[in-house]
Parts: structure tokens; C-alpha cells; sequence
């Protein structure tokens, strides 16, 4: 879906009319965006919000959208091996001790 296919599915959601101006104000101000993300945003605000989201309000949905989807950091290895200087990798989803040889 394009941002202003997300901006159209607002507009009828909420039952605003929306002037060329104002949605070239919302492409504008979202096009740095990925349109997937600020149609994901926009379903989400139609579930909860009584308003018509301000850009604010969607780019603050995409970005909980972003943070909520990212991977997890891995785990440090064991804080005593640290202390203990041992030295650590990650790879192949674990940390591992890097041994000589």
C-alpha cells in the first residue's frame, strides 16, 4: 500500500475531508518512511484513536511499529567469564568463548 492510499483509508475512517494541500503536507512530512510501516500505523490508529492522527501521531506508531518488530540484542556471556578477561564471540546464535587454535 502507498502513504497516500494510508492518508485516503484515514480520511474515510474518520470521515475528514482532506484537501490537496493537507495530504501533500502528510506525503510530504511521511515520505521518509516505509509505506508499509505507515499503513501498518495507520490500521492500528483507526483501531484506538478517537482523532485523526497528526503526522506526529503516525510517525510515532511507526516507529513503536519499528521497535516492536526489531530482533533481540543477544545476551552477554557470562559477566564472571568477563571479569575473568575470557574473551567472547557471538555466532551461530550463542556467545562462545574464542579458545587458540
Amino acid at each position: 500500500m502507498k502513504t497516500d492510499d494510508s492518508i485516503r483509508y484515514l480520511a474515510s475512517a474518520y470521515g475528514t475531508d482532506m484537501t490537496k494541500e493537507r495530504v501533500g503536507v502528510y506525503l510530504h512530512a511521511l515520505a521518509d518512511l516505509d509505506p508499509n510501516l505507515v499503513a501498518q500505523a495507520a490500521h492500528e490508529i483507526v483501531k484506538s484513536n478517537r482523532w485523526f492522527p497528526t503526522v506526529a501521531d503516525l510517525r510515532g506508531k511507526v516507529a513503536e511499529i519499528e521497535v516492536s518488530s526489531a530482533p533481540a540484542l543477544p545476551l552477554a556471556p557470562n559477566p564472571r567469564a568477563l571479569l575473568d578477561g575470557v574473551e567472547h564471540e557471538y555466532r551461530d546464535g550463542t556467545w562462545q568463548e574464542i579458545t587458540d587454535g
